[in-house]
């Protein structure tokens, strides 16, 4: 009956028969039938049908109707049940869905804030007054779900009093996932959302963040509260998934903290489930890049909020990194251990590979001993839950071995690929090369794009004034209807539209490097961790393209430091196993971003590499690049390359190729990372700078030399699959550097650069003998050849380093720079530009300069190839090279004697090309310098021939000169620098100095070193000027007179008179005519042949050059000259002849012959030959050479020598008493005086003979003291006639011998000065000499010798000393010889005659006292530029000096007389010096008182000796009394203590040294002594001396270690 009852009503609903007032009824009536447990599915049924059907149930009627459901979800039968748990999932969502039909009627009007806010603070069971039926009902319903989650009762829905969490939560996720319009359109919502949904899942969360994964004590069960239960888990974080993906513009500051607490569920300590879940919920979040737009906009780029991303990121990485690590034990934390990892390797594994047949690779990770497989895989931009989808779990599941890897493994990728669509999206495009498109060359040119430079602001950092409702603009808050915005003004509307774009530019540049900022860390560390680890090359594969798009990223919003991190850690996974430790290195290099430590697991991965390497396939095993950080012995190992290297290694490829505009300094990352794999794998750079693999010998298996010019030692072994890939890796290099031609001239620099810095590095190693690297010079070409297009761009940084590997000493760094540089040069020549090169001066110069600098690179290597290089350029594309031909002459013309035979060869062929091809194409103003060129390879020295053959190119440009001679009128203007200047000819023709110049350069060759050259020039010129001299005006033949053809007779008469005579022996099969075999023989030919070239020009141009104002003069000169010339030939075989007469007749008789018929010139056929020889020598002066004048004195010294026949002695010799000269001597001296003033003058090479002159004076002085010997033939004094053994008589020298003297020492006092004379120790030889006769005295032949030898030393002395001070490097002799000599003159061995006279005797005394006075004036005052031993024998030699009064000589009459002159002149020298020591001399002492302290020595020595012999010879002589010059000199010492110590005591006690006081004291006693002979003379002074000593006997001060008490003194 209650069936068919409810069958009735069901039937009445569907019939829309019930109204509001029935359907209150109608709940009544099933409460109560669900009250007494009747029908309950009919019940649900009924109900379901009367909500559903129509809109009539509301209110408390809709409420009671969903209690009742509700509260049939928990009764004890399955099926009811079900079957209510299913209605009230229909009917909740009924309630929501009217609300949407309600508010399309009538739509809500949407404001910031609900009116009556106080109201839905306070939880009750009546609706806002604003919210219509539907929507009350909604708002009521949704407020008691949640009161029923969080345990309380509920308002609306009354007479329900329990409901389980798991049913609500999974009903609060519907409708927030169903009904998101809701919340945003109905203020009231939005505060149940914000004020109790939120509240309640912060709650819930508690347990879940308070539990550790770690087990509790032992005996300390968990909690129950405590414990986090998985379906409620699992509900609140798909609650929370819902929250922020629908509403977090409405939540910001909510989403905050659920996003900080699911990075919480991550940590290590949590259960591996949870960790699960919340894996797949960020999973969720990162595939939606407008969430992470609004995460960074809302949190990271705000300067005090949570950096919600980066802790996402951050936490994603160490979840990674915990993954593979250890406890201490070696085993996994419980957490991780539970399924995440396996602490063993599977029985199919073996080091993380499985093994047996047909076993096919998991795709997983190993690292450190840990294998994780690769458990799930997902769509790009799609997500799949596990976990979170278990609702009907009830229990933590077991989570899947590797589940948790696999899903941040793919949170990774999505993150990346999120980041690089909102990039995309804010950026403008960049130009990249996509590779199959750079391969097939379709895409052409790239579009170029500027980079700017302009500073982007702090991503971390925004400005404080930010509006909130700007900062938290996103896709998603734009796309609510509740976004705020402010009124539109009429400015703003007037805005433009660029400056709107550029706003939202900018705006986009920000949030994209705030991303990647916040990211790239985080990143970093786990897809280091992750590349490392892979074993699967399509994860590896996936891994390297997140790397790439980061790198990209970073590149292109110009964050150096997060770009140079992924580009490091690609390049060192590329790498073989610890090779990364020492090769890259890289420089962090400041960012716009934040700086952020750099990631410690890359390191870790290069550390674990062995482990690694057991599992990865080798495929090449090589040596390692030497790099200078490491020593040569390091280098010796081999590496070993896997397959997953070559990944890297075409990833990187791939990456710099399609984006290398935005690389920038990670170019060099890039490119050192290639060097090294280049190497290892053996590919050697090629022709245009690719790379080919090496050749391997026969049987290697694969072996090879180093790339880059390995000497091939150490050959890579390589699998067969690399030889295979060698040509596809050579051919991705090769596109890599071709795709620069797409880059933008900012990154073309920047990738020139990094070449430029890896070429440096190797040539820095090159230079330590280690074998370098090739691969950046070879790019370097291969670069420079693809971007030829904007070759301004690059040439002058790539040049100038090629140009450096140039002068390497390295011979393969040097053939490859030459290379370079030659062919770029050719390519570019020959290249086609927008602006012809023909007509663009600038780009000839630019790119022909690096060419001509080669010039400097000594190496003859470089050289060939510059040479090669410039004849094909001259071949191919001569006729462009219209403004270069200065450049090309000059490379052309740089020859030097340092260049072979072949060089020179090779530079005059181009020289040919250029003469006979491009002359009338070369610009007027490089003709000048193309003579120039051609007379500089006509004066090389190399070839002959082709000194020849440019002789006869001058020609060709002479023809050239005359057959273009309009052309050249008409485009010839005087510009300065152009043609040399020409004095003496005003307003010359452009035209005529053109000519001129050919002139100047062939006159030039007229004086050249080789006959046959001088001989052709002369030809040509003469030839030249009388065939086209015509075309000149006639002032210019002004300057072809005194210009070219007169100074050229001037130059080859010099030449010509200073040729040597000596025959010419050429030491081969070639025969000499005997009228050519000498230097002078060649050059008189050519001077004939000069002067009749020129007397034909004379008598050819007379017509011309009569009409010249100086025609007379130049007439009268040519008329000299050929007078000279003529006089020239006769002096120069009279001087011959001459010297042939004197050579004969005075050689002297061989020794041992007979001596009877001996024959002996006579004195005047002497006399008569030597007076020849003045005449004669006026004309051969210019060509006297020192070998000339030492045949001369040869002659002289041996005619001087000869004797005289004794039968005639009276007629030719002078008397005894005469001093006069003889005939002959005279005639000698006069050849002496001759030489003399030409040797004065300025005569070369006469002026270069004043050392050989004073040579030979003092020969001749000697004789005075020495005469010369005529070989064995016996003499006799003149006048002695009882000697009757031989008949011939020696000549007289003295006479001779004083006048040479006096004319060294008058020449010397001239020359003493001249940097020859002192070079040559003239003064040396010179006192030397003097030393001779000085030290005979009186056993001198005359007495006038020693005399005139005194008075000459103190004339000498008189300048030499003051240049031996001067010129202490050449006078070190000087000091020691001198000293020598003036103790040998001043004490000489030699007793005076008998016969001397008192007078005479004085006179020599004053001599000796003339000798001390000029060494007090002259020597001592310069004592500090003296040596000091020269001073010690001074102070010796006065010492001596002083005593020597007790030496005497007998006279006649039996007196005896003394020195006494001298010796007081010594004492007073001595005592002079002495007294030095005052307080003023010290100061004044140069020498710092070392002449002062030798004096006081010398002289306390020698007042002892005065003194003791005194007191001796008065005892001796008893009562008689002692002679008056004892007297006198006892009298002179006791003063002369008297004074010394005066002045001692005055001195400063600093400047006297102990001994000397010790040494005056020591002569107290025997002044004592001296008491007890005192006469009245003596008296006196002896009382002075000893009142003196009243001081010194005084006790000093006790003041131990001053001076003064070591002195003595008080």
């Amino acid at each position: 009956m209650c069936h068919q009852c409810l069958g009735t009503i069901q039937r009445l609903i569907l019939q829309q028969a019930v109204d509001t007032k029935g359907a209150g009824y109608i709940t009544e009536t099933v409460w109560g039938l669900m009250r007494s447990n009747i029908e309950e599915v009919k019940l649900l049924q009924t109900v379901a049908l009367l909500l559903t059907t129509n809109a009539v149930a509301q209110g408390d009627t809709l409420a009671k109707s969903l209690a009742l459901c509700f509260r049939l979800c928990f009764c004890k039968d399955s099926t009811v049940m079900n079957t209510a748990g299913a209605t009230v999932r229909q009917l909740v969502s009924l309630v929501f869905e009217r609300v949407l039909t309600e508010d399309s009627r009538d739509p809500p009007k949407t404001s910031g804030e609900p009116s009556d806010m106080e109201h839905l603070k306070t939880a009750s069971g009546s609706p806002p007054n604003t919210l219509k039926p539907a929507a009350a009902d909604a708002y009521l319903l949704f407020q008691d779900l949640v009161q029923l989650v969080n345990g309380e009762q509920p308002f609306w829905l009354a007479g329900l009093t329990e409901m389980t969490r798991t049913f609500g939560l999974e009903l609060i996720e519907s409708i927030l996932s169903s009904f998101p319009g809701i919340f945003y359109n109905h203020p009231e919502f939005t505060f149940l959302l914000k004020e109790r949904v939120c509240a309640m899942v912060i709650r819930l969360f508690s347990p879940n963040l308070k539990h550790r994964g770690a087990a509790p004590p032992h005996g300390t069960p968990p909690s129950p509260q405590d414990k986090p239960y998985f379906p409620i888990s699992m509900r609140l974080l798909r609650v929370v998934a819902v929250l922020i993906m629908k509403f977090y513009p409405l939540l910001v500051t909510e989403c905050e903290i659920f996003l900080s607490l699911v990075v919480r569920l991550l940590e290590p300590d949590k259960p591996v489930w949870q960790r699960a879940v919340a894996l797949e919920v960020i999973h969720k979040l990162s595939v939606r890049e407008d969430i992470l737009t609004s995460f960074c906009t809302s949190y990271d780029m705000k300067p005090h909020s949570t950096k919600i991303v980066q802790d996402i990121v951050n936490s994603l990485g160490a979840y990674v990194q915990s993954l593979f690590v250890r406890d201490s034990a070696g085993a996994f934390s419980s957490s991780v251990a539970g399924s995440a990892v396996t602490q063993g390797h599977p029985p199919s594994l073996l080091a993380g590979m499985p093994v047996g047949p047909g076993v096919t690779p998991q795709p997983a990770f190993y690292y450190r001993g840990v294998w994780i497989p690769l458990a799930v895989s997902f769509p790009p931009g799609a997500t799949k839950a596990t976990y979170l989808e278990m609702l009907d779990k009830v229990e933590p599941p077991s989570v899947v071995e590797g589940y948790g890897a696999s899903v941040a493994y793919t949170c990774l990728i999505e993150i990346v690929r999120s980041l690089t669509l909102i990039t995309d999206r804010a950026l403008p495009p960049e130009p990249t090369v996509e590779p199959a498109a750079a391969a097939d060359g379709a895409n052409g040119a790239a579009q170029k794009t500027d980079s700017k430079s302009a500073a982007e602001p702090e991503p971390a950092t925004s400005s404080p004034d930010t509006s909130p409702a700007a900062a938290d603009s996103s896709p998603t808050a734009a796309a609510a209807p509740t976004a705020e915005g402010s009124p539109t003004t009429e400015g703003q509307e007037a805005a433009a539209p660029q400056e709107e774009e550029q706003e939202a530019a900018d705006s986009g540049r920000q949030l994209s490097c705030q991303l990647v900022n916040s990211s790239w860390c985080g990143l970093l560390a786990a897809l280091s961790v992750l590349l490392e680890a892979s074993t699967d090359e399509s994860a590896t594969e996936a891994i390297l393209k997140a790397m790439q798009s980061l790198a990209q990223l970073s590149g292109r919003l110009e964050l150096t430091t997060p770009r140079d991190a992924f580009i490091t850690a690609a390049c060192k996974a590329s790498l073989p196993p610890h090779y990364t430790l020492t090769v890259l290195n890289p420089q962090r290099s400041p960012t716009h971003g934040p700086a952020a430590p750099a990631p410690a697991p890359a390191a870790a991965a290069a550390a674990a590499a062995p482990d690694g390497l057991s599992r990865q396939q080798v495929v090449a095993v090589g040596t390692a690049l030497p790099t200078a950080s490491l020593p040569a012995a390091a280098h010796q190992g081999p590496v070993m390359l896997t397959a997953k290297n070559l990944q890297c290694m075409r990833a990187i490829l791939a990456l710099a190729h399609c984006h290398g505009a935005v690389l920038g300094t990670a170019w060099h990352l890039v490119l050192t990372t290639l060097q090294h794999l280049v190497w290892i794998l053996g590919l050697k750079p090629a022709t245009g700078g690719s790379l080919k693999a090496a050749a391997r010998p026969v049987g290697s298996g694969g072996g090879g030399g180093a790339a880059g010019g390995g000497s091939g030692a150490d050959a890579a072994v390589l699998t067969t699959a690399v030889l295979a890939d060698l040509p596809v890796l050579s051919a991705m290099l090769s596109r890599l550097f071709e795709s620069s031609r797409y880059l933008d001239e900012v990154a073309l620099h920047h990738l020139i650069d990094a070449l430029n810095q890896l070429n440096h590095e190797s040539m820095e190693l090159a230079f330590s003998n280690r074998e370098p690297s090739l691969f950046a010079v070879a790019k370097l070409l291969e670069t420079g050849l693809v971007n030829l297009d904007r070759v301004e761009v690059f040439w002058r940084p790539l040049t100038s380093h090629l140009l450096d590997a140039c002068q390497h000493p390295h011979l393969r760094m040097r053939e490859w720079g030459a290379e370079a540089v030659t062919t770029l040069t050719r390519a570019a020549l020959q290249h086609t530009y927008p602006t012809p090169l023909k007509d663009n001066q600038r780009l000839q110069t630019l790119l022909l300069t690096p060419l001509q600098e080669l010039s400097a690179v000594p190496q003859a290597d470089i050289r060939q190839r510059q040479l090669e290089c410039t004849l094909q350029v001259l071949q191919s594309c001569g006729e462009r090279l219209s403004h270069g031909w200065p450049l090309v002459l000059t490379i052309i013309g740089a020859v030097n004697e340092r260049h072979t035979e072949q060089l020179v060869r090779l530079a005059f062929q181009c020289l040919q090309l250029v003469v006979t091809d491009f002359l009338p194409v070369m610009p007027w103003s490089c003709l000048p310098p193309c003579v120039d060129t051609v007379a500089k390879f006509g004066s090389q020295t190399q070839e002959l021939n082709i000194s020849l053959t440019a002789i006869g190119l001058m020609w060709n440009i002479s023809d050239y000169f005359f057959q273009s001679q309009d052309k050249l009128r008409s485009c010839l203007t005087a510009e300065a620098g152009v043609f040399p200047e020409f004095p003496g000819v005003q307003n010359m023709p452009p035209f005529d100095r053109l000519w001129m110049c050919l002139f100047a350069r062939l006159g030039d060759l007229c004086v050249d070193s080789r006959p046959a050259v001088r001989k052709s020039a002369g030809q040509t010129l003469f030839s030249t000027i009388a065939a086209h001299g015509s075309l000149l005006q006639h002032s210019t033949w002004q300057a072809v007179l005194w210009q070219v053809l007169f100074p050229l007779l001037d130059k080859v008469r010099t030449l010509s008179g200073s040729a040597s005579t000596e025959k010419d022996d050429t030491g081969g099969n070639i025969l000499i005519h005997h009228s050519r075999n000498t230097a002078h023989k060649q050059w008189a030919e050519t001077q004939v042949l000069t002067l009749s070239g020129v007397a034909r020009v004379f008598h050819s141009k007379r017509s011309i050059l009569c009409s010249l104002a100086d025609y007379q003069r130049a007439w009268a000169l040519l008329l000299d000259d050929v007078s000279v010339c003529a006089l020239f030939q006769i002096s120069f075989s009279g001087r011959q002849v001459w010297h042939s007469i004197g050579s004969g007749v005075t050689e002297p008789p061989p020794p041992g012959g007979p001596t009877a018929d001996v024959f002996v010139p006579s004195q005047p056929f002497l006399t008569a030959l030597v007076q020849i020889f003045p005449g004669m020598f006026q004309h051969i002066k210019y060509r006297f050479r020192a070998e000339d004048f030492s045949t001369l004195c040869s002659i002289l010294e041996r005619a001087v020598a000869v004797p005289v026949h004794g039968e005639v002695s009276p007629f030719i010799l002078p008397s005894l008493t005469e001093v006069v000269l003889t005939k002959l001597q005279e005639a000698v001296l006069a050849c002496l005086d001759t030489v003399e003033k030409g040797a004065l003058s300025d005569t070369e090479p006469v002026n270069q003979l004043i050392p050989a002159l004073f040579d030979q004076l003092l020969t001749f002085s000697r004789y005075g003291c020495q005469a010369p010997s005529y070989g064995d033939v016996p003499t006799r004094p003149q006048g002695n006639s009882s000697n009757k053994t031989t008949d011939w008589v020696a000549m007289n020298y003295v006479p001779f011998a004083e006048t040479t003297l006096r004319r060294a020492t008058a020449l010397y006092k001239t020359t003493a000065r001249r940097s020859d004379v002192i070079e040559t120790r003239v003064l040396e030889k010179i006192i030397q000499m003097l030393e001779l006769p000085l030290s005979l005295k009186y056993a001198c032949p005359a007495p006038t010798t020693w005399r005139l030898a005194v008075s000459c030393l103190l004339d000498v002395l008189k300048e030499g000393l003051v240049t031996a001070r001067q010129h202490r490097q050449h006078s070190a002799n000087v000091w020691p010889r001198l000293a020598a000599c003036l103790e040998a003159f001043l004490f000489s061995q030699s007793e005076p005659p008998a016969s001397l006279s008192a007078e005479e005797q004085q006179a020599d005394e004053a001599l000796d006292c003339a000798v001390v006075r000029m060494l007090r004036d002259d020597v001592l005052p310069f004592a500090a530029v003296v040596p000091n031993q020269f001073l010690v024998s001074v102070m010796a030699l006065l010492n001596r000096g002083s005593l020597h009064s007790a030496q005497h000589e007998s006279l006649e009459n039996g007196t005896s007389r003394l020195r006494e002159e001298f010796a007081n002149a010594c004492f007073e020298t001595l005592l002079q010096f002495s007294l030095q020591a005052g307080p003023a001399a010290a100061r004044a002492s140069a020498d710092g008182g070392i002449t002062a302290q030798l004096a006081v020595t010398a002289l306390v020595h020698r007042f002892r000796e005065v003194l003791v012999g005194f007191v001796e010879d008065g005892k001796l002589a008893g009562k008689c009394p002692l002679p008056r010059h004892r007297m006198a000199e006892i009298s002179f010492v006791l003063r002369a203590i008297t004074s010394l110590l005066s002045s001692l005591k005055k001195a400063d006690p600093e400047k006297v040294d102990h001994l000397t006081w010790q040494q005056l004291v020591e002569l107290y006693p025997p002044l004592v002594s001296c008491t007890l002979l005192a006469s009245e003379q003596v008296g006196r002074p002896l009382h002075d001396a000893l009142l003196q000593y009243a001081d010194l006997l005084r006790p000093p001060p006790d003041r131990p270690g001053s001076a003064a008490g070591q002195n003595g003194t008080s």
